[in-house]
């Protein structure tokens, strides 16, 4: 166990009342295989430790004991844990020297083996503190649903602490670095620490959340609201760092200083799962720009996605957005299945006529392509507040399962509840003009198996608005994606060459298996003549022994 004293206080006036009867609230992230961070925001000078183990009340475990600060996160990393394996957790407190106290026992759930069943949960745009059109205590119940379907993990698709859209409303304090600060500690006290104890947390950014490449600044590349956000982001919630489990940037970020860790990536159970950023790299230290080409992920997150997406033998291949990497023509980026052939995403310039290549010179293929080529099932997206389900056939014929769902994420915190017009038939901005339509509030529920992944609209109802046709918990719409058919991939030779008085050809397999290549000079008896653990494909290979033989062939096996 590792304890991190993060610094700065918080924030937040009146923070005590939202904490129950405790002196502290937790949120969980990063879990791994064998860890977890536990985030440990309290209320009063205390000392703590933990005690934990795979049976309830039973605890096999203990942290050492830590000094925490009223008001400072801390972070306490749990590790040596046993894979695919639920852990149940206590914290043990002590204010002022006094005996210490038991809090509540909490659960989380280590990464889950291939093979093994779980569910996930997943929000959109929860809006804080944004009305007309949201209600905190709508967003405080999704957030109590979301606990009781006992998931692995909740994702949040972004605008989430909204301090870019109050910038330019009304308040230019929101994108201070005490505002910044500010809302990121009244999001986890207010509700994410409604589930966060025993759901750890992934963060995805969105368009009103304040890291945005126009709001980075090449002048002061280190202190501007776009690094501020991040690093408060960074001080209130455990983020996955690339290398190990997860994976993402490595290299240095300019502004940041250190890798950027707006995207990532890790799989669980049978399922792979990405999250990517279109933020940061869009009109880095400049005005933000009117052309929908702008949106990018940039040079180094789209070849990440391109290698994460190639070398995931993951039954299911789940990619995460905010919102298309391009999207409506006016620069918001709004919609689906109908702006998904245009800019970085699908390649066209709204003329329809191809754009990619003279955009994004040298780039193998737009994002939409990369998808389908590594047979990702489903893109989840945010950003336009309601439930679109819509099934993409990249031939046209709609028939069978479809090549590519995008799933757009209901608002977790609307009201007034069910609203689709805005966004859908003739309003152009949005431009939904098929699938299956519902409005909100609500949240997604998927449950992965080996043999189907099925994604549930779990939908929200305070209890002083329920009534016929309107229960909370109630699931409005399911559907079920089958895993993708087992297929045995056979080995094969190509580019058959000679020179130099060598034979040369590549093997192509599947990365990380035995080959042996064999030889005969009849087709009756063969020699194994060369094996190797395949680390690329095609892996090229050539035979000095070749000239010794007026003819020789050759065959590539798996593991004979």
């Amino acid at each position: 166990m590792k304890l991190h004293l993060l610094g700065l206080p918080l924030l937040l006036l009146g923070r005590a009342q939202l904490f129950a009867d405790l002196p502290f609230d937790l949120i969980l992230g990063c879990p791994t295989d064998t860890s977890v961070t536990v985030s440990l925001l309290a209320t009063n000078n205390l000392a703590v430790y933990l005690e934990y183990g795979t049976q309830s009340a039973v605890y096999t475990g203990q942290t050492t004991t830590n000094a925490v600060t009223n008001g400072v996160p801390s972070e306490l990393a749990l590790s040596g844990l046993g894979k695919d394996q639920q852990y149940y957790y206590v914290v043990r407190y002590s204010a002022n020297g006094a005996p210490f106290s038991a809090g509540t026992e909490h659960v989380f759930h280590t990464q889950r083996n291939r093979g093994s069943q779980f569910t996930f949960d997943i929000e959109a745009d929860p809006h804080y503190n944004d009305t007309p059109g949201t209600v905190p205590s709508v967003w405080q119940q999704t957030l109590t649903n979301i606990l009781a379907d006992q998931p692995d993990f909740l994702i949040d698709l972004g605008d989430t602490f909204m301090n870019e859209k109050y910038y330019s409303a009304t308040n230019a304090y929101t994108m201070t670095q005490a505002g910044l600060l500010s809302a990121c500690a009244a999001v986890r006290t207010q509700f994410f620490n409604i589930p966060g104890h025993s759901v750890p947390l992934f963060l995805v950014d969105g368009n009103h959340d304040p890291e945005l490449g126009w709001w980075l600044s090449n002048s002061v590349p280190q202190a501007n609201p776009a690094v501020w956000g991040a690093r408060a982001r960074q001080l209130y919630y455990p983020c996955p760092v690339a290398g190990g489990f997860y994976s993402g940037a490595t290299n240095i970020d300019f502004y940041q200083q250190q890798p950027r860790d707006g995207y990532y990536a890790f799989e669980w159970g049978d399922a792979l799962l990405v999250m990517l950023d279109p933020f940061w790299y869009s009109d880095q230290g400049v005005s933000k720009s009117s052309d929908p080409w702008a949106w990018t992920l940039g040079t180094n997150q789209y070849y990440w996605l391109k290698t994460t997406l190639e070398n995931s033998t993951a039954k299911f291949k789940f990619v995460f957005a905010h919102h298309l990497i391009g999207g409506s023509f006016d620069t918001l980026a709004r919609g689906g299945l109908e702006y998904s052939p245009y800019f970085e995403w699908g390649g066209l310039n709204t003329n329809g006529t191809p754009g990619f290549a003279a955009h994004r010179p040298g780039w193998p293929m737009p994002i939409r392509d990369l998808l389908l080529a590594n047979k990702a099932q489903v893109f989840f997206h945010g950003h336009d507040h309601l439930y679109v389900k819509q099934d993409y056939y990249a031939s046209g014929v709609s028939n069978g399962s479809p090549d590519l769902i995008y799933q757009e994420v209901p608002q977790p915190s609307h009201y007034p509840y069910n609203a689709i017009a805005y966004a859908t038939g003739t309003n152009i901005g949005y431009n939904y003009q098929s699938g299956v339509f519902y409005g909100s509030a609500g949240h997604l529920r998927v449950t992965v198996s080996p043999t189907n992944a099925w994604v549930e609209y779990v939908r929200s109802y305070r209890p002083t608005d329920e009534g016929p046709g309107a229960t909370n918990r109630m699931v409005s719409y399911r559907y079920a994606i089958p895993a993708p058919a087992t297929t045995v991939s056979q080995p094969y030779l190509t580019g058959v060459g000679w020179s130099s008085g060598e034979a040369h050809f590549s093997i192509n397999g599947t990365t990380g298996e035995l080959h042996t290549v064999q030889a005969s000079t009849d087709l009756t008896s063969w020699t194994n003549i060369f094996s190797t653990n395949l680390s690329m494909t095609p892996f090229s290979w050539s035979d000095p022994g070749a000239s010794n033989y007026l003819r020789r062939f050759y065959r590539v096996l798996v593991a004979p």
